[in-house]
């Protein structure tokens, strides 16, 4: 029988259950002797308890996915005050890139938090890291907190792009807290480099579902800080892992 919880295990010199002989005077078969002395009653028996499922992955995720959504958003946070701030002006091909960037443009990120450059590139290219999600004047808001945000300042007009990831499932993502060059990387390496190295910090996109804005959609075992949830132009969700989960 097991011993519930808090009483001491058979053995250690405290009162045990035991069966005692049977006589006209004791309690019928099949019920609990009366408790002792000095010892509070024990409960009834419950029924078995459901074990846990098995975690899906290491405890140690969770925390650093969070710190790269973070980045996500520290980095949008600080370009706004950084990203050509010295620059602003027509003939820097930075800030023009920035005033007729769409929707659905692709740009590269260059440079370091505080001095990020901007320029187009194809869609089509395998290196091709971010997408522009939408665009708005320097004091618009992103559709959501997961995009990434670059804000001209200091010229005559200031525009804001929301960028998100241009990943499929299957990459993995260097996302570098110290550089806006976040750069996709072969998944290998970055499991041989665990979640973090340096200054740099590892995803793999488990799963990318589009036409949804729910993060549950991931899964019960995903949490708030392992999605990354897009709004538009076309909803998407992407599922994030560890880059050592197979």
């Amino acid at each position: 029988m097991t011993v519930p919880s808090g009483y001491p295990p058979s053995g250690s010199g405290g009162p045990q259950w035991q069966q005692v002989p049977q006589s006209p005077a004791q309690a019928p078969t099949g019920y609990a002797p009366p408790p002792q002395p000095g010892y509070p009653q024990a409960p009834p028996p419950q029924g078995g308890y459901p074990a846990a499922p098995p975690p899906r992955r290491s405890p140690k995720v969770g925390a650093w996915i969070a710190r790269i959504v973070g980045i996500l958003v520290v980095i949008g946070i600080a370009v706004a005050w950084g990203v050509l701030r010295d620059h602003g002006h027509s003939g820097d091909k930075s800030y023009d890139t920035m005033n007729t960037a769409k929707v659905g443009d692709c740009v590269a990120l260059s440079g370091s938090t505080f001095d990020v450059k901007v320029a187009k590139i194809s869609c089509g290219d395998p290196a091709t890291m971010y997408k522009v999600g939408a665009v708005s004047d320097g004091s618009g808001a992103c559709p959501g907190p997961d995009y990434e945000s670059v804000t001209t300042s200091g010229g005559h007009r200031n525009t804001k792009i929301c960028l998100e990831l241009n990943v499929q499932q299957g990459d993995c993502v260097n996302i570098d807290k110290l550089s806006a060059s976040s750069k996709k990387v072969d998944c290998a390496t970055a499991a041989g480099a665990g979640s973090s190295i340096g200054t740099a910090n590892y995803i793999k996109i488990d799963r990318v579902i589009d036409g949804t804005t729910t993060r549950t959609a991931c899964g019960a075992d995903y949490t708030e800080n392992d999605t990354i949830v897009y709004l538009q132009p076309n909803p998407r969700v992407l599922c994030l892992v560890s880059p050592e989960d197979n």
